[in-house]
């Protein structure tokens, strides 16, 4: 499993990775799966799972780090990796619950009523912290964010409602709920 912790202004950074297991020493050199530069680099971490997070905690310095800190882990037995796809870095289509058509980012809002997958019906996970996620839209690369209760991709940077928690249904199913809303985002217009 390919744990993307990225970088990080403090000294500790964790992410939301559920049902894995990473060696101690897995950040260091040699070990991480980072290329270039960032595979040379000195840096050194102390790698170590809290709950449902696999943490980092650099160890020769108090500071942060600038490498995207890329982890080479493994899943529990019995856990199936095939439905673990709310993962950082991954590109996902995203199909509504309505009429089950692909969903695309249109700028102004997200319409669910596409038969294929192109490039406005890609979105990009990334981890927002605190077990939420940010995701980017394939129209122009911006964050989505519910507005006026409509979801959109249209923002610059994360802030609140750009954050969605990720309630898993079942194998390859979630809902997300937007912000710090107790509210789940629906496939309500499909034009």
């Amino acid at each position: 499993v390919d744990v993307s912790i990225g970088w990080s202004s403090s000294n500790t950074k964790c992410v939301y990775q559920p049902e894995t297991s990473c060696p101690r020493d897995a950040g260091n050199r040699d070990k991480r799966l980072n290329s270039g530069k960032d595979a040379s680099a000195k840096d050194e971490f102390e790698i170590y799972a809290t709950g449902a997070e696999i943490c980092a905690r650099r160890l020769d310095s108090d500071a942060g780090w600038g490498m995207g800190l890329r982890l080479a882990c493994s899943a529990l037995p019995g856990y199936d990796l095939s439905c673990k796809i709310l993962q950082p870095g991954r590109v996902l289509a995203l199909k509504g619950g309505n009429q089950g058509k692909y969903c695309a980012d249109e700028g102004n809002k997200i319409a669910c009523n596409r038969h294929r997958k192109k490039k406005w019906e890609r979105f990009i996970i990334e981890d927002a912290g605190e077990g939420k996620i940010a995701l980017t839209g394939g129209k122009k690369g911006k964050y989505c964010t519910v507005q006026d209760a409509n979801m959109k991709c249209n923002s610059d940077k994360v802030g609140e409602s750009e954050k969605f928690t990720a309630v898993e249904l079942s194998c390859r199913r979630f809902a997300l709920k937007p912000g710090s809303s107790d509210k789940f985002c629906s496939d309500e217009n499909a034009h």
